[in-house]
């Protein structure tokens, strides 16, 4: 048996990992022995997320303009035509006016192949603590509140008379 290994570099803010993948290649002890030559049928590598996998600030910022400028010029001239033609204060002319107003920072990402378009790594990375804090949220309050309301029923119930 062998192994074919293909290593991905994966990059998350504050955190770099390798991805390993590894394909196992089985073959008969005999044949091996005996010169057999049967042909061993093996899986597909996953496919890369980009071509040529460990890709550089500057192989990801020339595939960027290749691929997703074309696409951002033609938004842009389709929030140009449809803008006249939207009242201005509707929900969707808002909008089209927000993504203009915004438009400068919508580009930024074409400037440095080091940037992301989205945030999700950042979102991700700190879901964990938001989900926790949100658990930890109602213990909590139960613990501070449960004497307070003790305390506060025992005023509220009328003192008898002996």
């Amino acid at each position: 048996m062998s192994t074919e290994i293909r290593q991905e570099l994966k990059i998350v803010p504050a955190q770099a990992s390798v991805v390993k993948h590894v394909r196992y290649t089985y073959a008969c002890r005999r044949c091996d022995r005996e010169a057999v030559t049967t042909p061993v049928i093996t899986a597909a590598m996953p496919v890369p997320v980009l071509p040529g996998s460990l890709v550089s600030p500057e192989e990801r910022y020339r595939i960027r303009l290749k691929r997703g400028r074309p696409i951002v010029d033609e938004f842009k001239e389709w929030l140009d035509y449809q803008r006249p033609k939207v009242l201005p204060k509707s929900a969707f002319g808002q909008a089209i006016g927000y993504s203009l107003k915004q438009w400068q920072r919508l580009n930024a990402f074409f400037a440095d192949g080091r940037l992301e378009i989205d945030n999700n790594r950042a979102e991700r990375s700190i879901k964990p603590f938001v989900i926790g804090r949100k658990n930890w949220l109602l213990p909590i309050l139960h613990a501070v509140l449960k004497p307070a309301l003790r305390s506060t029923a025992s005023l509220r119930q009328p003192k008898r008379m002996a």
